[in-house]
């Protein structure tokens, strides 16, 4: 599964999370917070791409990154990639 995921397409942390429960079919105990993404992420059993487009690095977007890219070297199926 590839999700692209645009810097501009998210005014906050809550619809992100909320984008990502659905669209990665989350399990209903997702907490919608930054561990819980890792967890789900990390025990991920099926490969899914992030295509992060013109992704900000600052505010609420920063800590997401992070998760995804520690999410990606913790779990060989997550893979990001980043597109200006």
């Amino acid at each position: 599964m590839t999700l692209t995921l645009r810097g501009d397409q998210f005014g906050n942390a809550s619809q992100l999370h909320n984008y990502l429960c659905n669209q990665l079919r989350f399990p209903t105990w997702y907490g919608r917070n930054l561990d819980a993404l890792y967890d789900c992420l990390t025990s991920r059993g099926e490969d899914v791409t992030l295509c992060l487009e013109n992704w900000p690095e600052s505010g609420f977007a920063a800590g997401f990154l992070r998760v995804f890219q520690d999410a990606a070297a913790e779990n060989p199926r997550v893979h990001i990639e980043r597109r200006q």
